[in-house]
């Protein structure tokens, strides 16, 4: 009976156990997909953002001094986009990482 009652209780460990992880995987999976939707939208923003000042920038043309800041501002934005899209990779790549190694952890 004890060997019994301690197979049943290693069984529901191993099931609870089992039940956890896919909980944790399926939240994980989640948060991935939450991240990369707000990164979609924050370059979307910035893409719109850039747009926006082009058009300033072709309409102001003949205003030289005005002309120089909007390109300051455009260069500027368009660094920070690069930096977004290589922040953005590195979290994803990360994340990514962290969930194999979870998974890998998790099976042993």
């Amino acid at each position: 009976r004890l060997e019994a009652a301690q197979r049943d209780i290693d069984g529901a460990i191993s099931r609870g156990l089992k039940d956890f992880r896919g909980a944790v995987a399926r939240q994980q999976e989640e948060e991935l997909e939450l991240l990369e939707e707000r990164m979609r939208e924050e370059y979307h923003r910035a893409q719109g953002l850039l747009q926006q000042i082009q058009t300033q920038l072709a309409s102001v043309k003949p205003f030289v001094g005005v002309v120089q800041r909007v390109e300051e501002q455009q260069d500027t934005l368009q660094e920070a986009i690069g930096y977004l899209q290589v922040i953005s990779q590195r979290m994803l790549s990360q994340v990514r990482g962290d969930r194999r190694g979870d998974g890998g952890g998790a099976a042993s």
